[in-house]
């Protein structure tokens, strides 16, 4: 095994445990803040972890990005941001996830 292999694991086991961890800590609520931090950083630490990692199907990356990405939409929407506030978050996160859908593609 690589050492960006082997990083990527970690990362993923990190993942776990912080999202994991976020659920023993705070009530599981989607809208509460506190909450949707582990669990968005969990998702965040997984998907870098696979991307790291060689020899995993394209098809498992892509759904971790795009589950990621809407974790990330969610947290948003917990904070009741102004619609213009939460409307061009919303834009910035779907043109990131469009643009690493191309570079794993």
């Amino acid at each position: 095994m690589a050492g960006l292999t082997i990083l990527g694991y970690v990362l993923m086991a990190l993942g776990v445990i912080v999202s994991i961890g976020g659920g023993i800590i705070k009530p599981i609520d989607l809208m509460n803040s506190e909450f949707m931090s582990f669990l968005t950083g969990g998702l965040i630490l997984i998907t870098i972890g696979l991307a790291l990692i060689k020899n995993i199907p394209q098809w498992l990356l892509l759904a971790t990005l795009w589950i990621t990405a809407v974790s990330i939409i969610v947290y948003m929407y917990g904070f009741h941001m102004p619609v213009w506030v939460f409307v061009s978050g919303i834009v910035v996160i779907l043109g990131m996830g469009i643009w690493l859908t191309t570079l794993i593609l």
